[in-house]
Order: C-alpha cells, then sequence, then structure tokens
C-alpha cells in the first residue's frame, strides 16, 4: 500500500512541474530491496510493480474526493464496479 500512495504523490508532483508530463512515458515504477531476503544467485529479496494509469488515476480520484459515493454505486450492477486489489 505505500508504494501506491508514494506513486500517487509523484504522479500528482510530476502533472505540476512538468508540462508535457505523461504517466506512460515518466513513471518507472517502484522497486523495494528487503536485504535480510536477498541471497547470492537467487531471485528472492526484491519486489517490483508498475501500478496502471486506470489505478493511479482511481487513486487520484479517490483521495481527492471525486470518487463516487457509495449513493451512487448502489444503484450499478456488480458487474459494473471496478475494484482495485491493494497489491
Amino acid at each position: 500500500m505505500q508504494y501506491q500512495l508514494y506513486t500517487l504523490a509523484l504522479h500528482r508532483l510530476l502533472k505540476q512541474r512538468l508540462p508535457n508530463y505523461d504517466y506512460e512515458k515518466h513513471m518507472g515504477g517502484v522497486v523495494y530491496l528487503f536485504l535480510r531476503g536477498m541471497r547470492v544467485g537467487q531471485q528472492t529479496g526484491v519486489f517490483q510493480n508498475r501500478l496502471t494509469l486506470e489505478h493511479v488515476t482511481a487513486l487520484d480520484k479517490l483521495f481527492s474526493g471525486k470518487a463516487q459515493s457509495d449513493k451512487s454505486m448502489d444503484s450499478k450492477s456488480n458487474d459494473e464496479v471496478v475494484q482495485y486489489g491493494l497489491f
């Protein structure tokens, strides 16, 4: 969850600072290195991920208060509601 919040914060900052900001071009994703889990010759202890633009946009709407309220969500069928996992 932490990397999602950091990705959103960086996304918002870059939108403000870069005139031609493009998420697909300027965001590379995240890499976490868990030193205690790393082993020579193995690919353990490394986590990497890149959120989709759709996911970051949904987070942006959620934290800006623009996400749909629960009342308006009730009128939609479950097939129409998109849920984003934390990991």
